[in-house]
């Protein structure tokens, strides 16, 4: 695919997705979202509100070449209308939004959250033993 057709897409509710995250990417590179990151994740004493880990401290899994993986702190916006306005979306909110992992947050947006056994595994939101199948297997050794 060349370059001046890499955007090209004929479905008008594709184009729309297309445009608006192109519109937020650039949000994400502001000033104001950069100094609101700063202002509230990279803080000494921020931690996210998930899985409990600080920003900078190493996760236990390694990358492929590797090279450990370091937590990086970020805000998760809990609702959706955050995303209406650039100013909406780079004033911070507590209670519209949350110190969060990125790992935590890409999974809080697929609608998974962390075991809250274990804290290493995610889960469906809807998980009727509301915990991972490692640890009901540990606490339920004769039904495993």
């Amino acid at each position: 695919m060349t370059d001046l057709n890499k955007h090209h897409v004929t479905c008008p509710q594709k184009r729309r997705v297309n445009n608006r995250r192109i519109e937020q990417s650039k949000w994400r590179r502001s000033k104001e979202w950069k100094a609101l990151v700063e202002a509230h994740a990279h803080v000494p004493e921020a931690v996210c509100v998930h899985c409990g880990k600080k920003h900078g401290q190493l996760r236990k899994r390694k990358r492929k070449d590797g090279k450990p993986v370091m937590v990086y702190l970020t805000i998760n916006h809990l609702s959706r209308r955050l995303y209406a306005t650039k100013e909406s979306y780079c004033t911070w909110n507590e209670i519209l939004m949350e110190i969060a992992c990125t790992v935590c947050n890409w999974m809080y947006e697929k609608g998974k959250k962390i075991c809250p056994v274990c804290k290493e595994a995610y889960i469906h939101c809807l998980e009727p033993d509301n915990m991972c199948i490692t640890c009901w297997n540990k606490l339920n050794v004769k039904e495993a």
